[in-house]
This record gives C-alpha cells, sequence and structure tokens, in this order.
C-alpha cells in the first residue's frame, strides 16, 4: 500500500466509487456525491486540482503496493491547525482490496502523516455504529470511541447511531512501533 497524490486519471475511478450504493452505505454523506464542490467527471480539471490543493483538506490516494493501481482514497479533513485536530475519512473503493489489511497500512501511514508531518495532537473519526468493520478497522490502528450520538443517522432507512472515536499521538505510538516492528497490527 501507498499513499500517493491523486492524479488526473483518477478521477473518473473515484466518481464511480462515489455512485456506487454499496460502496456509499456507510459514508457520512448522501448521493449525488462530489468530492468537492463540483457533481461530475467531465469537471475533472478542476475536480483535480481542488483535490490536491491542500487547506483545510490533505486528501491522498491509496495505492496497491505492487502496481500503484488506485484502490481508495484517504485523507484528513477539516484540519484545524489552532487546535491541533482533524477529522480522517477514507473510502476503499476497489473491493477486491477490502479486508486485506490496505485500509490499516494506509491510515497508520496517515496517521503518521497527520503526527509527525502536519503537526496534529489528535484525528477524530465518526463511525456508523452499524458498520462494525469501519469500527475494528480503526480501533485496530489505536482509535477508542470518545463519545456516541444516538439515533444520529439513516443506514438503510434505519436510524444508527454514530461512534465519535478519536487518537492521539500518546496513543498512536505504541501502536505506530509493533506495526512498525511486525509490519503489521
Amino acid at each position: 500500500m501507498i499513499l500517493r497524490q491523486i492524479i488526473k486519471e483518477d478521477i473518473p475511478v473515484i466518481f464511480e466509487w462515489l455512485r456506487d450504493i454499496g460502496t456509499m452505505r456507510y459514508m457520512l454523506t448522501y448521493l449525488p456525491y462530489s468530492i468537492g464542490t463540483l457533481a461530475s467527471p467531465e469537471d475533472e480539471d478542476l475536480e483535480h486540482d481542488e483535490i490536491n490543493a491542500y487547506g483545510a483538506n490533505h486528501i491522498f490516494g491509496v495505492g496497491a503496493k505492487d502496481s500503484g493501481k488506485l484502490i481508495g482514497t484517504m485523507g484528513l479533513y477539516d484540519i484545524q491547525e489552532r487546535d491541533g485536530r482533524a477529522y480522517t475519512r477514507t473510502l476503499l473503493g476497489d473491493r477486491s482490496y477490502h479486508q486485506g489489511g490496505y485500509g490499516i497500512d494506509a491510515k497508520m501511514h496517515l496517521l503518521k502523516y497527520a503526527f509527525d508531518t502536519v503537526g496534529l495532537r489528535k484525528i477524530c473519526a465518526n463511525v456508523h455504529g452499524t458498520h462494525a468493520i469501519s469500527y475494528m478497522y480503526n480501533n485496530t490502528c489505536g482509535f477508542e470511541v470518545e463519545a456516541v450520538l444516538k439515533e444520529h443517522s439513516v443506514v438503510g432507512n434505519k436510524l444508527t447511531d454514530w461512534l465519535c472515536m478519536r487518537i492521539t499521538r500518546e496513543m498512536w505510538e505504541p501502536k505506530w512501533r509493533e506495526y512498525q516492528q511486525n509490519g503489521h497490527i
């Protein structure tokens, strides 16, 4: 797995994932969806520029290590420099890479970037209470539940809780050491 810049050729692939109801079921947004403010891949020049503009969002492509093929996106969103925090979101759109450890690898490297390069102190992740895989994946990376928002959104026509998860540098560092020593956690 590699974290890499999103290139112009990635935009149509990302839009395909964003329009897949199965992929988007647990995302904390609704269709039709755009990565930024645009709604179609025909606007890909502007969309590409917006994705790679940084500022309050740092969004990366998740590439397969052997080929660099785009398998998802991951980023830091709503970065608050003064508060030293941001939110993270992950979209592994290529289902053939689900449950292969790619998300954990990418998240561990994103957290290293967040703490060591950006200098953040806390990263938050909001997870639907019914999305066990997302919860387990974040928990494996060292996140813990900080709060539960009861009946906060709808998934499949049912009200669901949000799990507000967080990780700090101090929580992450032992996980990072374990990851570095073993190649996994």
